[in-house]
């Protein structure tokens, strides 16, 4: 057709090509086609986390009610160098805030700094000293298990005496004083059985859940480290003289058909799966295989 062979010198003076004209048989109306200008892309940032490195995480847990929020990031970074002991790469080591678990957690990369962090006892605020327990923490590449033993056994002595067959017990702390032991390990999965100077103990999984603090209600923190007011668990209200409940609600979702300590808390249930999913042992590599070349044979 003419349309077809229409080219932008073929138009009159003062027109374009964007110019809405039609053929002379009006048959092939034009489109007017605008083109959107493109904007820059800004460049990408360097990568903070080294995939191409070990990671090692400690978490770095308060023993007294300090507000981690508060303190200066220059203080707990300078106090992170010197705990390690030496200099390191600035994209070696980093660090951030839990609000919830009012909590530290560090990363790093090199399994001698690891074990320096362990050995960190207390943390400068500024205006004092709080006393810190150091753990590593818990990641699929090092399963948990829980032990009975003996209440009060001093943490060095409690390493020394535990032995497993296949696996490597990394760390192993208190978790309450009636006995109770938290285990690391480094392996596939959890061992059903270990040494404890020379006794066959039995190791359950770790199913962790999440804490509820009996001072504010909150989740993953406990009443000794807290650093809100005291709440009611029924209505979430401030406990003040006098206090009287008008309604029921929950601190942690805000729904009005429970108080804040329930199991059935949405919120928490949510939590506790999704901490318990991080905690789950790695299948072993042989299962990994098998899984994947079950799934290209369907």
């Amino acid at each position: 057709s003419e349309c077809s062979e229409l080219s932008p010198t073929d138009f009159e003076d003062g027109q374009d090509a964007s110019t809405d004209i039609t053929d002379p048989d009006n048959q092939f109306p034009w489109i007017t086609v605008s083109r959107r200008k493109m904007t820059n892309k800004p460049d990408k940032g360097s990568k903070l986390p080294r995939h191409d490195l070990d990671k090692y995480q400690a978490t770095i847990h308060p023993r007294a009610r300090l507000d981690v929020s508060k303190l200066p990031s220059y203080l707990i970074g300078e106090q992170l160098q010197r705990a390690i002991g030496e200099t390191v790469l600035e994209d070696r080591l980093a660090y951030h805030r839990n609000g919830m678990t009012n909590t530290i957690s560090v990363t790093v990369y090199d399994e001698r700094h690891l074990a320096s962090l362990l050995q960190l006892t207390h943390l400068e605020t500024g205006s004092g000293r709080v006393d810190v327990q150091v753990y590593r923490t818990a990641t699929r590449e090092f399963p948990r298990g829980v032990v009975h033993l003996t209440p009060d056994i001093p943490p060095a002595k409690l390493h020394e005496g535990l032995r497993a067959d296949y696996h490597e017990i990394v760390q192993a702390r208190p978790l309450e004083s009636n006995g109770t032991y938290l285990l690391t390990f480094q392996g596939q999965g959890v061992p059903c059985r270990i040494c404890a100077w020379h006794e066959i103990i039995q190791v359950k999984p770790c199913r962790p859940s999440t804490v509820v603090c009996n001072n504010c209600h909150g989740l993953g923190h406990k009443s000794d480290i807290c650093t809100q007011e005291k709440r009611c668990q029924s209505c979430d209200g401030l406990l003040t003289e006098g206090h009287r409940c008008e309604t029921v609600k929950c601190r942690n979702c805000g729904s009005q058909d429970h108080v804040a300590t329930s199991r059935d808390c949405p919120k928490r249930k949510k939590v506790d799966s999704r901490i318990q999913a991080r905690a789950r042992p790695r299948p072993a590599l042989n299962q990994q295989l098998q899984r994947r070349r079950t799934a290209v044979g369907n």
